[in-house]
């Protein structure tokens, strides 16, 4: 048996651990990974200032689609895709990297295929670039309740958080951890934490099919927000499933729909000097029959990969089978 590393051996493992799971990106349906530093798009993300029925009734829509159907639409929100343009200054319109301020903590909604999972990953890239912090990034749909289990006795047991003991065993196993390692990493936390300088990034509240699971995170959720430090939280979730989250301390957001310049951008950082793109961007602007379906970034992909491949019609339906075909 090797043995044990030391704590700058452990953290230079866990980067690299990191890495590999935020580092690279791909459009749904093709092979090729793509380096998310250089492609991606800073997004638009609104505040939500209060839970509504809508978020409800029609969260599994994207949010230009529910303002054009929704009755709970104001007047002033309701705009032709086309017109959408970045909107700098508006109140309560914020970057993404924003979210990495000391002390946010925050729920962070969007239809699927909206760019929640992308944006974590970017921000925990961004995070692993400030050397000082601990990023911490879990899908929460690995989390299962054995762990959480453990987790909670280990966290009575030393009089720490569970949240912090989570990502400890999670680590163990995908870093074959031995205790003495474990320990250092549980170490390399409580000092963070006291200094504020962790960055907790949580994917997926929407994906736990367990409620009793549902319960147990929202318990050590509440612990992590305590007024009593500024270490930052941000947590993704359809919002169906963002009524299930305790929000007490919690800044609640939601992804904008793409802007037509920030279509452009999607399209340029992904095909530079892809003659497809071009030829798209002139069809975009003729054609309106998919207008708004660009505004959702997983759709664009699809729509980018089915015109460089010769097969995009202008038949929605086709481009829905496309996605649903990818995915299963």
């Amino acid at each position: 048996m090797p043995p044990p590393r030391n704590i700058q051996q452990l953290l230079t493992a866990y980067r690299d651990y990191l890495l590999s799971r935020v580092s690279k990106v791909r459009i749904l349906g093709e092979s090729d990974e793509m380096d998310l530093k250089q492609v991606f798009v800073n997004l638009s993300i609104a505040d939500q200032h209060a839970r509504s029925l809508e978020a409800e009734s029609l969260g599994m829509l994207d949010k230009a689609v529910r303002q054009r159907i929704s009755p709970y639409a104001k007047r002033d929100e309701i705009r032709s895709p086309q017109n959408a343009v970045p909107r700098k200054g508006t109140r309560g319109l914020m970057e993404s990297c924003e979210l990495l301020k000391p002390g946010t903590r925050a729920i962070v909604t969007g239809a699927p295929g909206s760019g929640k999972t992308t944006l974590l990953k970017y921000l925990a890239l961004r995070a692993l670039e400030q050397e000082e912090r601990l990023a911490v990034w879990l899908e929460l749909k690995a989390i299962a309740k054995p762990l959480f289990d453990v987790a909670e006795k280990a966290a009575a047991r030393d009089g720490n958080l569970i949240l912090g003991h989570i990502w400890i065993r999670h680590l163990k196993t995908q870093m074959l951890l031995s205790d003495m390692e474990l320990k250092l990493m549980s170490q390399h936390w409580e000092e963070k934490f006291r200094v504020n300088q962790i960055t907790v990034l949580l994917d997926g509240f929407d994906e736990l099919q367990d409620s009793t699971l549902e319960h147990d995170l929202n318990k050590c959720i509440g612990e992590y927000t305590s007024p009593l430090h500024s270490n930052t939280l941000i947590i993704s979730t359809r919002p169906y499933a963002q009524h299930k989250l305790g929000h007490e301390h919690l800044r609640e957001l939601e992804i904008e729909p793409l802007s037509q310049y920030q279509v452009e951008a999607f399209l340029k950082c992904y095909y530079p000097n892809a003659i497809a793109t071009r030829t798209l961007l002139r069809k975009m602007r003729q054609q309106s029959s998919f207008r708004d379906l660009v505004q959702i970034p997983l759709l664009l992909g699809v729509i980018l990969r089915l015109h460089r491949e010769g097969r995009l019609t202008d038949d929605r339906l086709e481009i829905y089978l496309t996605v649903i075909n990818d995915l299963v």
